[in-house]
């Protein structure tokens, strides 16, 4: 909460108010404290835990994963998501990939395959790459190189995609949702520098990383899910 009393930094633009209060970045401060690490991860696994209905319900109704065989939940934390969807759909082969520091808190499960390593140099192959809370970390420019590098990671896939669970500040569903989805932006702000985007800011992040289309299915939660193809 310390940082929140830094706001200001983040409109001066020079830097985030997480840095201006801790002196360091936040990936780095998580990355080097194993006690901070261990919270951030509980709070992740939380928060997907969550959602994880809403976006198995989801993926049902609208057949995401209808004929998938594998998946990848890309900054997938402790792979609650990854989980979850390997037991609702037992034929989906299932891994989870992250950093290093951040693999090594994720409990082992034999449906699961856990993977360590850095999006932004490659992701590991798959019918489908999945992310969930991870693009309203970066700035645009980042979020174009990481959607990129899942495009090679469905490059031959037959029926490959991305599939995004993430806000979409202007997403047709419960008006209960919009003070939820602007709180969400003002922690990202505060914390990563990132934010949260409305249709035509996602649709241009697609269509700068080289995707053909996108469809944006609204699910009982502050996200959404965002299919995108090739």
């Amino acid at each position: 909460m310390d940082a929140w009393h830094h706001l200001s930094a983040a409109v001066e633009g020079s830097t985030t108010p997480w840095e201006k209060c801790h002196g360091v970045h936040y990936r780095d401060y998580f990355a080097k404290d194993a006690v901070a690490n261990q919270l951030l991860s509980d709070a992740m696994t939380s928060h997907t835990s969550m959602v994880t209905e809403a976006l198995l319900e989801g993926c049902r109704k609208s057949g995401v994963l209808d004929g998938v065989k594998s998946f990848v939940d890309v900054g997938g934390s402790t792979g609650v998501a990854a989980r979850a969807v390997a037991e609702a759909f037992p034929g989906i082969k299932c891994s989870v990939f992250d950093l290093p520091h951040v693999i090594a808190t994720a409990p082992e499960s034999d449906l699961v395959q856990r993977i360590q390593g850095d999006m932004f140099v490659s992701v590991p192959q798959a019918d489908v790459v999945f992310m969930k809370s991870v693009l309203h970390d970066w700035g645009d420019d980042d979020c174009v190189k990481i959607l990129k590098k899942c495009k090679e990671a469905i490059a031959g896939k037959e029926g490959g995609k991305v599939v995004i669970l993430d806000i979409v500040l202007d997403a047709e569903s419960s008006y209960e949702f919009k003070g939820a989805r602007l709180g969400m932006e003002m922690d990202m702000l505060v914390t990563v520098g990132g934010k949260e985007r409305s249709e035509a800011e996602w649709q241009k992040l697609i269509k700068d990383a080289g995707y053909s289309r996108y469809k944006i299915i609204p699910i009982v939660a502050i996200e959404s899910i965002i299919e995108v193809f090739p």
